[in-house]
């Protein structure tokens, strides 16, 4: 550090000890932390300030210690040589300075204190975020020139070689090789073991089932996009959702026709994600800095999230996306316009992701053309979709319930929600600065550093997020990491970050800038990832409503023998209506209804019990009226038959109870 003409010796002596004497007391509570790493201890004492008195004695004899000894080594340090005695001490201080935050990094990875307390635990990252960065730079700035210059050499030579480029490719793709086999085994295992649902992994599967074995057959009687779970026997999900994308899924579908396909290509795709991301980075930064972005993403505890929850077209999305923002970027039009036209396919709120990155291709310069072509495109392909399309096959605007709070007084269509926006911003805003939004965009902003914060290109990528999820009022999924609305934040704000560290790389000491991001964004990536996402601990991992449970245990493997009884029993083609966690199981067949929906035309009951009293008010009065007999008992589980003998009915009413 370069002495400032107007420091007097004793200045920088005073400053030089009192951060010698904090970079000791934050390295003793360092120490203090990993020595006495009981969540017995810690969690009372840092969430209500109780400790038992010794040892809270023994915390500030540990503090004190270490701070004196650090000062006091750092004054013989520079004592070694009196001439330079204050440029040393004040190079040593601020060599050393990254330590202030040193008694911060056990405590954020001791994940099990801030259980329930995610607020807090994303503020103290967030903390470590913002000054990390600084230190690092403040440290990294005593030392010799000749060791930047040493860097430079270094990247150039990670840029030149071929060899270290193809490395670079393999760990992207080993990475997302690693999350695509891990999401599948446990996604999978957990639909075995009756942890998925009929909103939303029947929908889909008794989706695919009907397109590939019913309508793409031929068959007259089955409209297009039929899902019975969601919609009963006759109407189309086209009105709600429109994920053209299944065809390309179809032929995979066909070979097994099963959710576990779902599954695997839900998985297969999100964890590939990386590999497009990591592709179109390194246009931009340096080779390793790439590597680091692309794996970001299957990191990212919310991807994690929204992978847990059943299967969702749109998780399918991102993939497709950052593919054609790629190729496109890098010239390759043939395929990106290609992977634009998947993308757009997945569903329609997708398409916004297209239109952002046509956007950012025509206003940031790099290809004006094709970026205004796609824009336009996509934008007018959204607009019939949304507001043409949809409403015909559902008879209204669908979803625009999650808007009902932009609602003006006798409106209701997307286009109304729009209006508001538009003309009414503060009450907007006013709805916007909600804590569960907040705590969701720090779920994103905390692990990347707050690098979005540092580019006006965020604007541009937040368009899809902002009007998917932030806009809703009163639907605290769509705002919540676990489930499938995180796509439409997790890979763009990858994006801009890879914009921000490009453009900070051009700056002043930009070597300096990135690398000190870098480091910090790998130590709040790794703590937010072991604190909600599902690599590092799986005893505290949230999958849609629920805390996610990934063994299998002896209770589980009865279960499922027992459902597999039941199911055995129902012809592959009758009609079955079934309580949530069983739809799954039977929803590969024509007509596999939920009985929080309707029973419609059943010929088969399929029920868990005591569920069905929820899930189904007035049950005990259904079964009777609807003629229905009990055919089989597995343990909770029932299976009932209309017209069926009902001398085992009885024995049914006794388990609903009431």
């Amino acid at each position: 550090m370069t002495r400032r003409a107007n420091d007097s010796s004793f200045a920088i002596l005073m400053r030089s000890l009192a951060l010698l004497f904090f970079e000791g007391f934050s390295l003793g509570m360092a120490f203090w932390l990993l020595s006495h790493n009981r969540l017995h201890l810690l969690k009372p004492f840092f969430l209500s300030n109780q400790m038992p008195l010794p040892l809270r004695e023994s915390l500030l004899k540990t503090l004190f210690v270490t701070a004196m000894v650090w000062s006091v080594a750092g004054l013989g340090y520079a004592a070694l040589r009196r001439r330079l005695f204050f440029e040393r001490i004040s190079c040593y201080s601020y060599r050393f300075s990254p330590l202030l935050i040193a008694g911060v990094l056990p405590l954020i990875f001791f994940w099990k204190i801030w259980i329930g307390k995610e607020l807090i635990f994303l503020i103290i990252i967030g903390c470590v975020a913002l000054t990390l960065p600084v230190l690092i730079r403040v440290s990294l700035r005593t030392f010799p020139k000749e060791i930047g210059h040493w860097g430079d050499f270094f990247h150039e030579s990670i840029q030149a070689h071929p060899w270290i480029r193809h490395t670079s490719v393999a760990v992207v793709v080993l990475g997302s090789l690693f999350y695509a086999a891990f999401f599948s085994y446990f996604s999978i295992l957990s639909h075995h073991n009756l942890r998925t649902s009929g909103f939303d992994m029947g929908i889909e599967d008794n989706f695919m089932w009907n397109l590939v074995f019913r309508w793409m057959a031929g068959d007259p009687h089955t409209v297009f996009f039929k899902s019975a779970p969601f919609i009963g026997p006759s109407g189309s999900i086209l009105g709600w959702h429109a994920p053209f994308i299944s065809f390309l899924i179809a032929p995979f579908y066909f070979l097994y026709p099963h959710s576990e396909t779902l599954l695997l290509a839900q998985a297969i795709l999100i964890g590939g994600t990386s590999i497009p991301i990591f592709l179109w980075a390194r246009l931009y930064v340096h080779e390793w800095v790439a590597v680091l972005m692309g794996l970001a993403y299957v990191f990212l505890s919310p991807v994690h999230g929204t992978n847990l929850y059943d299967f969702h077209w749109v998780n399918l999305g991102p993939f497709f996306v950052m593919m054609t923002l790629y190729l496109l970027d890098s010239k390759k039009d043939i395929f990106g316009f290609i992977f634009a036209v998947l993308a757009m396919s997945v569903r329609e709120d997708m398409v916004t992701g297209v239109s952002m990155v046509g956007a950012y291709l025509l206003l940031s310069g790099r290809r004006p053309k094709v970026g205004f072509a796609l824009a336009v495109i996509s934008s007018a392909y959204f607009v019939f979709i949304k507001m043409i399309l949809m409403p015909h096959f559902a008879g209204t605007s669908a979803f625009v319930d999650g808007y009902r709070g932009l609602l003006p007084p006798g409106e209701s269509s997307f286009a109304s929600v729009v209006k508001t926006v538009f003309t009414n911003p503060a009450f907007t805003l006013s709805t916007l600065l909600e804590m569960p939004k907040i705590i969701y965009l720090l779920h994103f902003l905390v692990p990347l550093v707050f690098l979005p914060l540092r580019t006006y290109w965020t604007l541009l990528f937040s368009i899809s997020g902002f009007f998917v999820c932030l806009l809703t009022t009163g639907v605290p999924a769509i705002v919540s990491p676990s489930f499938q609305y995180t796509s439409h934040f997790s890979s763009y704000y990858i994006v801009v970050s890879v914009l921000a560290l490009s453009h900070l790389q051009f700056k002043k000491e930009g070597g300096l800038k990135v690398t000190s991001y870098m480091i910090t964004f790998v130590i709040c990536l790794l703590a937010c990832s072991q604190m909600f996402g599902a690599f590092f601990q799986r005893e505290h991992v949230r999958g849609g409503f629920v805390i996610y449970q990934f063994g299998t245990s002896p209770q589980d493997l009865i279960r499922r023998e027992q459902v597999k009884t039941l199911v055995n029993q129902i012809p592959s083609l009758d009609k079955v209506a079934t309580t949530e966690a069983l739809n799954p199981q039977v929803s590969n067949r024509p007509d596999a209804y939920t009985l929080k929906v309707s029973l419609f035309d059943a010929d088969w009951m399929l029920i868990e019990t005591p569920n069905v009293n929820w899930e189904r008010p007035g049950f005990r009065d259904l079964f009777q009226q609807q003629n229905f007999g009990v055919v089989d008992i597995q343990g909770p589980f029932v299976l009932l038959k209309r017209h069926y003998d009902k001398s085992q009915n009885e024995r049914l009413l006794q388990m609903l109870g009431g």
